[in-house]
């Protein structure tokens, strides 16, 4: 499934003066539907004992515990299209067809011919190899950095936009970058692809400590992955918005070429739960949105003893959201779309809606005794304007054609309120960070009581709707 979606931008006019580029048009978005939910939050569903998890990556992913509920239901990637790019191009770039590890995956060849690549089949065996969440994923296809990045996808050094006529719905960099003369171009151009195409990205940041690399991590609308062990560069960006939080969340292994294999392969067994609860029931129509997908990894990735995210930082510095957890984001995304302003019922559970320039949104529900750790996360993307625009200088009148690089990305902050038995309100958590595009609330134990979620958007000038997610659980106490 394939979506190009909210907005056509037409010509827009940017004038060249002294240097600087101003955008003088916008465009907006779409709005969200309704449903009907619940009022009170019952029946909890227990997390994976450390035990479960201390064995093999997929013990340490939740994937054995997901399978143990889920049995035949368990999703693995099937019908869902991965890209890979690889950056060791001299030694070619594809995996190997043949590789016992990865029975029954195909790779195509985007970037022309190629010889089998080491690195490329390592991390194809953690994307779909047998050990991996994404054991289901039957076709990879495989392009080279430079051309990915030029006319194989992304259009770079062109005024065309990126492409959206490719079936692969997540797609794997186990590669880096650190300075690159064009790395904003080519990150806004991602943001642009994800946000349009509704597409997933998932990239590494550097394997030794470090200043977060400028390609891919340092987009606003990726996910960037570090490792358990927090040996990798951590931070935050230097680019494109300086401060906000890299990598985006962890996962079990010691390279970044591996764990971000190992989240790719998680992304695409979402993807196929995602698409299975939208065919079963309209009102998860928006389950498989790459927001979405980012907001129940982060709200059900499992934060250990050592995560700390510096205050006003809604992230860990090397950890990000945690460490990816399969079982509990499948679980968030069970609990199915909630309606915004309105009771839930919903213990685990998400949705996927929009907000103006200085509104609030809000999701209310009832704690009827004691629960334990409880974790939520809001996410929304950078949006790139895209489209063929006329680039004009003011002094010679002389113009000509590019891609259209204007940028917009608002303010949202996240809080958890009580309200006491006296009416009165109780800020109980809060993330609100200036320059993230993601705010996330963890709490070891929630208290009985009436509580709201307030999503809150600052007033900006844009006049535009906004999407966003949010994704919350509440775990039993244990």
């Amino acid at each position: 499934m394939l979506i190009n979606r909210r907005y056509i931008t037409g010509l827009v006019l940017i004038t060249l003066s002294a240097g600087a580029v101003v955008l003088v048009d916008v465009t907006s978005s779409l709005s969200a539907t309704q449903a009907d939910s619940g009022t009170s939050l019952t029946e909890p569903i227990p997390p994976a004992t450390l035990e479960e998890r201390a064995a093999s990556t997929r013990h340490r992913i939740g994937w054995v515990h997901a399978k143990k509920r889920l049995e035949a239901d368990m999703p693995m990637g099937r019908d869902i299209v991965v890209g890979q790019v690889e950056g060791n191009e001299n030694t070619g770039y594809l995996a190997d067809t043949n590789n016992k590890a990865l029975p029954g995956t195909g790779f195509i060849p985007e970037s022309g011919e190629s010889k089998l690549n080491g690195h490329a089949t390592a991390v194809a065996t953690y994307i779909a190899g047998p050990q991996s969440a994404g054991q289901g994923v039957r076709a990879i296809h495989g392009w080279t950095v430079s051309d990915w990045i030029t006319t194989g996808y992304l259009n770079a050094g062109t005024a065309d936009n990126p492409r959206d006529d490719h079936p692969a719905r997540v797609f794997n960099h186990s590669w880096i970058a650190h300075q690159s003369p064009s790395a904003a171009l080519a990150l806004r151009r991602v943001d642009y692809a994800i946000d349009t195409n509704d597409i997933l990205v998932v990239c590494g940041v550097d394997n030794k400590p470090g200043k977060i690399p400028q390609l891919l991590a340092s987009a606003y609308n990726v996910i960037s992955v570090g490792t358990g062990s927090s040996v990798h560069s951590d931070g935050l960006t230097e680019i494109e918005g300086e401060g906000r939080c890299k990598p985006d969340i962890a996962a079990p292994s010691d390279k970044t070429s591996w764990t971000t294999g190992i989240v790719t392969g998680v992304c695409a067994a979402l993807l196929e739960y995602a698409d299975r609860l939208a065919e079963a029931d309209e009102k998860n129509k928006d389950a498989a949105r790459s927001e979405v997908i980012k907001a129940v990894l982060f709200a059900g990735a499992r934060r250990p003893d050592r995560w700390a995210p510096p205050e006003g930082e809604p992230f860990d510095r090397k950890l990000g959201a945690g460490v990816v957890e399969l079982d509990r984001s499948l679980v968030i995304l069970k609990g199915g779309w909630a309606t915004p302003d309105q009771p839930t019922k919903q213990r685990y559970g998400w949705s996927f809606a929009t907000m103006d320039p200085g509104s609030v949104r809000t999701y209310s529900f009832t704690v009827d005794v004691e629960q334990g750790e409880t974790g939520i996360a809001l996410v929304w993307h950078r949006r790139v304007l895209g489209g063929k625009a006329k680039l004009v200088n003011n002094e010679t009148g002389e113009s000509r054609e590019i891609w259209n690089p204007g940028t917009y990305v608002p303010n949202l902050n996240l809080g958890l309120i009580k309200t006491e038995a006296d009416g009165s309100e109780t800020m109980v958590a809060a993330s609100t960070s200036k320059v993230d595009n993601v705010e996330l609330i963890h709490l070891p134990t929630l208290e009985p009581g009436k509580y709201t979620l307030r999503i809150v958007r600052s007033p900006d000038d844009t006049k535009m709707a906004w999407d966003y997610a949010i994704a919350w659980r509440i775990e039993a106490k244990e």
